[in-house]
C-alpha cells in the first residue's frame, strides 16, 4: 500500500523530492525529540497509535521540505565555504583564522596551544540525547557560536506578528541548552526568522509587519532546573496517559490549536451578505455600534478558526478535531 498520496498531481520531479524522508527515525518507542515533546499531549499519543494504513498527502510536506532545504544549505555553506564567504562579507582574516567548525574539547585546547589565541568554536546540527523520566530525549540544534544557540525558522509572517510560538521557541532552545550545557552557556537564544511570504509593500505600509525578510529575535531561556522540571512533567504525563482513551487526555488548547480570535461583523444593512460595515473584536463593541446607529443593522459572529489540526497526523482519529469540524471552526 502506498505511503503517500498525490492529490494535487504535483509533477514527478518534485513529487519524488516531497516523498523522500531523510530523517533518522528511531525504533526506540521511548525516544522522543525536543520538537515532538513540545506538541500537545493528545497529538503525541494519538500519532503514536496510528498504523501504516494512514496515507499522507505529499502536499502537506511542502513547508517542511522547504525549511529542511534552507537548513541543509546553511550547514553546507558553513562546512565548505565559510572562509571565502566571511572574507567576501568583509570580516578580517585574523578572525576567520580563529573559527573552528564542530571542534572537540581536545581540538580547542590544541588550537590554543598551537596558535596562542582564543578560538571561535562554531557548532552545527549536533544531535544529543539524554535519558530522563524513563525516556530518551534527543535534539539537534541548528547553530551555536560563542556559547549562544541559534534556531532557524522558515515560516510565514503570521507567527512572527502574532507571537503565538514564542513560548515553544523558548522551550525548544532551553532544551537544546539542557542537552548541551558544555557548549550552550548563554542565558539567551536567538530565533532566525526566514519569512516565506514576506512582502515589501506590506512592510512599507504597516510598521508592525516585519520590516525585513530575515529577522533575528533574542529570547531569555529557561534556567536549567526549570527546563528539566518542564521536561520531567511533560514526559510523566505522556507516560501516564499512553494507554488511556482519548477522553482521559487533556484537550488541545486554543493556543495549541493556533486558533484565531472570533470576529463580530456589523452590517448596517440587515439584508447585506457582502462586505460588513465594520468588524469588531468583541460582541459588546459590535452591538454598541449597532445601538449607535439606531438598531437598524445586525451583528454576525465569525467563529474562531483553528489551523494546527490540518498538520496533525492524528486528525483522522481525533474526536476533538471532529467536534471542531462540526462546530464550523475547522475546515478540512
Amino acid at each position: 500500500m502506498p505511503k503517500y498520496t498525490n492529490q494535487e498531481n504535483i509533477p514527478l520531479p518534485l513529487a519524488v523530492l516531497l516523498a523522500s524522508d531523510f530523517y533518522e527515525h528511531s525504533t526506540n518507542p521511548n525516544q522522543i525529540s525536543a520538537t515532538a515533546l513540545l506538541k500537545p499531549i493528545k497529538r503525541i499519543i494519538l500519532s503514536n497509535r496510528l498504523t501504516g494504513s494512514n496515507e499522507e498527502d505529499i502536499s502537506g510536506k511542502i513547508a517542511s521540505t522547504n525549511g529542511t532545504a534552507i537548513h541543509n544549505m546553511m550547514e553546507h555553506a558553513w562546512l565548505t565555504n565559510y572562509e571565502q564567504a566571511m572574507l567576501d562579507l568583509g570580516y578580517p582574516q585574523k578572525l576567520i583564522d580563529r573559527v573552528c567548525i564542530n571542534p572537540t574539547e581536545e581540538g580547542l585546547m590544541a588550537f590554543r596551544e598551537q596558535f596562542k589565541d582564543v578560538p571561535v568554536p562554531v557548532y552545527l546540527e549536533r544531535r544529543t540525547q539524554k535519558k530522563i523520566a524513563g525516556w530518551s530525549l534527543s535534539g539537534a540544534f541548528d547553530f551555536v557560536v560563542e556559547d549562544k544557540v541559534y534556531d532557524l525558522k522558515s515560516c510565514g509572517t503570521y507567527s512572527y506578528i502574532n507571537g503565538s510560538n514564542k513560548d515553544d521557541y523558548i522551550k525548544q532552545m532551553s532544551i537544546y541548552r539542557w542537552l548541551n550545557p558544555d557548549i550552550i552557556k548563554q542565558d539567551t537564544g536567538s530565533i532566525l526568522y526566514w519569512f516565506t511570504d514576506w512582502s515589501a509593500l506590506k512592510a512599507n505600509i504597516d510598521k508592525a509587519y516585519p520590516q525585513q525578510r530575515i529577522i533575528e529575535n533574542s529570547f531569555n531561556l529557561l534556567s536549567l532546573p526549570a527546563t528539566e522540571s518542564f521536561i520531567t512533567k511533560k514526559l510523566n504525563s505522556i507516560t501516564a496517559l499512553m494507554d488511556e482513551p482519548e477522553s482521559a487526555m487533556p484537550q488541545c488548547t486554543e493556543t495549541e490549536l493556533w486558533a484565531s480570535a472570533p470576529v463580530f461583523s456589523y452590517y448596517k444593512n440587515k439584508a447585506s451578505t457582502g462586505r460588513s460595515t465594520k468588524n469588531f473584536d468583541t460582541s459588546f463593541d459590535a452591538n454598541a455600534r449597532m445601538a449607535k446607529d439606531g438598531h437598524v443593522g445586525k451583528v454576525v459572529e465569525r467563529k474562531s478558526q483553528v489551523r494546527a489540526c490540518k498538520w496533525c497526523p492524528a486528525i483522522a482519529v481525533c474526536n476533538q478535531a471532529k467536534q471542531l469540524v462540526a462546530e464550523g471552526r475547522l475546515v478540512v
